[in-house]
């Protein structure tokens, strides 16, 4: 058995505090296609990226958090989710088995072929592939990634994703999130996962009419990029168009045993990812 076989044998394990650096150490830079099934859900990647690789060795990727997100989102409020900075699917198969219509937007056309094979190969035929950027501002606007093999790392913000340089790849279409929603006829927005790696902010901005006609549970990730114009839980408050109450996804050890919670935010200085939920 080879070693990233290996590690994706044990994959159970996956919870224990610690293996991720074992089975680092284990899955040598071996990258090749592959076809997985992690537990009814299909996955289609390549072992060279850095997403692709979770779901291959691990079974997952953010599945924790993203189990605790559809857990807050009430059972009547499964109608229609934006999964804003989709990548290759890996949370549109889950979003897809839960919300009657998920769109998902991703303006890097690379990963257009991989994101409607795991849409095609899950049968995830509610899924809406709309393949720009939501933003203010419509038009065309410089994209960039980094120099790592993780295609997640893509944005339209110039700010530097975890002190790695930025390459502009191309140029790249933005719509206005309340502008697009409205020219769909959409009666609802249930919910919104947007990681967009510092362009959190404009996406708000862009749909700040229909958050506040309706009200949706947003998750977010305030990382460094993201910072400047969301790092405070002030800032938060500002872009939501209602009364909020802000949670902290947080990742402990009990003994062994690693566990995602969510704790509600006291701080005011924000760096993580984040829950927002209409407050009562």
């Amino acid at each position: 058995m080879n070693p990233l076989a290996l590690v994706r044998a044990l994959r159970g394990a996956d919870r224990i505090r610690g293996w991720r650096r074992i089975a680092d150490r284990i899955a040598d830079g071996s990258a090749f296609d592959f076809t997985v099934d992690n537990g009814g859900l299909f996955f289609s990647g390549n072992t060279r990226s850095f997403i692709d690789r979770q779901m291959y060795l691990y079974g997952h990727y953010e599945r924790p958090m993203i189990d605790l997100f559809l857990s807050k989102i009430p059972i009547d409020r499964h109608g229609i989710i934006l999964d804003v900075g989709a990548n290759v699917g890996t949370h549109a198969i889950r979003f897809a088995r839960v919300f009657d219509r998920v769109f998902s937007f991703e303006p890097n056309a690379a990963l257009w072929d991989q994101f409607q094979r795991n849409m095609n190969i899950n049968g995830a035929d509610n899924v809406t592939l709309c393949r720009f950027g939501l933003g203010v501002e419509a038009g065309r606007h410089d994209f960039y990634v980094t120099e790592k093999e993780n295609a997640g790392l893509g944005t339209f913000s110039s700010v530097n994703q975890y002190d790695l340089p930025l390459k502009k790849i191309g140029v790249f279409s933005i719509e206005n999130g309340d502008v697009w929603a409205h020219s769909q006829g959409l009666d609802r927005i249930d919910a919104v996962k947007i990681d967009v790696q510092g362009f959190e902010h404009e996406v708000l901005s862009g749909l700040r009419g229909m958050l506040d006609r309706f009200r949706p549970v947003i998750w977010f990730e305030c990382a460094t990029a993201t910072e400047e114009k969301l790092g405070t839980r002030d800032a938060v408050e500002a872009a939501i168009p209602y009364p909020i109450s802000l949670y902290r996804f947080t990742t402990t050890a009990a003994g062994m045993i690693r566990r995602t919670t969510l704790e509600k935010v006291e701080s005011d200085r924000l760096h993580g990812d984040y829950l927002i939920i209409p407050a009562l």
